[in-house]
């Protein structure tokens, strides 16, 4: 019945750009909903209901989401049987249905209140047979009915999910007459859409869609919807494009101001609340700045900047202390199961590593050594006949010799085992000492014998 209330008001392709941000619900008004006088914040609607800590149904849950205000997964089991079972756990926690619930193999739905906050239950069949995708979404307290509107509207209909007015004014005139009521009545901006504006107060936030409706004789029609926000995060009054997500408690938006201006403000509406930036400035990451807030309880905001078109274009993520500490023990796993498998392979490609020995030629002197790398200094005219004499020595050992220069007063060689790569090269020009140096390649290290 919800959409076709939506389409005989906007129309078909309308309908489909609202319906994203409204959950099909059981369109029945015959229970009034008493809401608290002031929008609920997150800690007095988890008084009432924590949706993090409200039990999985079905059997082997895999979660979607699961935060305060709203949970999404799929388990295994039937739609009637995991939404009836759901009812039963909400009931006895003196919830309410709102209206009649509408339960089928194919979808279940319902609307459930208690001490003035409202819940839509939605129960679909999952993407395996014998499979149940749910989604709870708490709406807040507020009563749609009551919220700021211009004089003189009239009510199309208004449930406790959703409240549809009709007007006279232009689609501009009922837009700016919205907002100044919701600011005069102690909301603030949330960011604004091609048709409409969302306003917050406390961690209720309420979309307004107005829109020309053309089954309305093409007058004005306003559309109030409501959702609680597990996180109360605050938007600049000159918010664009906001974006708010609640599965991944982040907001993000478009402002004119300057990257400063934004942190200025959200530096003053944090610190209501005790957070402070863990560092002074900015910092860089992948190009972009970005800061971060704590609170005394470990709590943590960040943000991410990017100015785009002459936009500072900001994303604001919220993690709860047990999350980021989770986020930290998943990363030193990650980081110790890497160090593991580094361990793992340098053990197995040190079994592979040959050492190559290195005998001392009589009066010679060792002028450098190291795993890598020998060099010997000897009287001149005495490396070619030792180099050659010294690779006869190893010749039949494994090694296999190829010569790349080998003239009176310089030789390069090169020896190979396997895997393993020696280079030896000698310089012998008569003026002063000659020169044997032992150079190790792949998989091998070097041992002078002195």
């Amino acid at each position: 019945m919800l959409r076709s209330c939506f389409s005989n008001l906007f129309g078909r392709s309308v309908f489909a750009i609202y319906i994203s941000t409204v959950t099909l619900l059981a369109f029945n008004t015959n229970q009034k909903i008493e809401a608290a006088q002031e929008p609920s914040t997150v800690a007095q609607a988890q008084s009432v209901l924590d949706l993090s800590q409200f039990p999985l149904v079905g059997d082997e849950p895999r979660i979607n989401y699961r935060e305060i205000a709203g949970q999404n997964y799929t388990s295994k089991g039937g739609v009637i049987a995991v939404a009836k079972e759901i009812q039963k756990l909400l009931k006895a926690q003196q919830w309410q249905e709102d209206g009649d619930a509408i339960i089928t193999e194919s979808y279940a739905s319902a609307t459930m209140q208690r001490d003035g906050y409202v819940l839509s239950l939605s129960v679909m069949p999952g993407p395996e047979p014998e499979s149940a995708t749910v989604t709870i979404q708490n709406h807040s307290n507020v009563r749609l009915d009551n919220l700021p509107r211009p004089d003189g509207c009239e009510t199309l209909y208004a449930t406790s999910v959703v409240a549809a007015y009709r007007t006279d004014l232009s689609v501009e005139q009922t837009a700016a007459e919205c907002r100044k009521r919701f600011l005069d009545a102690g909301w603030q901006e949330h960011g604004n859409t091609t048709v409409g504006f969302f306003v917050k107060q406390n961690a209720t936030r309420v979309q307004a869609f107005i829109s020309a409706a053309p089954a309305q004789d093409d007058k004005t029609v306003i559309q109030f919807s409501a959702a609680l926000m597990s996180v109360d995060l605050p938007c600049p009054l000159d918010a664009e494009n906001s974006q708010y997500s609640d599965s991944t408690k982040s907001l993000f938006f478009e402002s004119r101001q300057s990257q400063n201006d934004v942190i200025d403000f959200y530096k003053k509406a944090l610190a209501k609340e005790g957070w402070k930036t863990t560092t002074d400035e900015p910092f860089k990451i992948d190009f972009f700045d970005h800061l971060i807030f704590r609170q005394p309880n470990l709590d943590l905001i960040e943000m991410e900047f990017k100015n785009v078109a002459g936009k500072t274009q900001t994303t604001v993520v919220f993690q709860t202390a047990a999350q980021v500490k989770e986020i930290e023990r998943l990363a030193k796993a990650a980081i110790l199961k890497k160090k593991a498998a580094d361990d793992a392979t340098d053990k197995m490609e040190a079994a592979k590593t040959k050492t190559f020995s290195c005998p001392t030629p009589a009066g010679a002197k060792i002028t450098d050594e190291s795993e890598q790398r020998i060099v010997y200094g000897l009287a001149m005219g005495k490396a070619k006949s030792v180099v050659a004499a010294w690779l006869k020595s190893i010749d039949g050992n494994g090694w296999r010799s190829t010569t790349n220069v080998n003239e009176s007063v310089v030789g390069n060689f090169t020896l190979i085992n396997g895997e393993s790569e020696v280079h030896v090269t000698f310089t012998d020009t008569g003026f002063g000492d000659a020169s044997i140096e032992i150079s190790a390649f792949s998989k091998t290290k070097l041992k002078a014998e002195k």
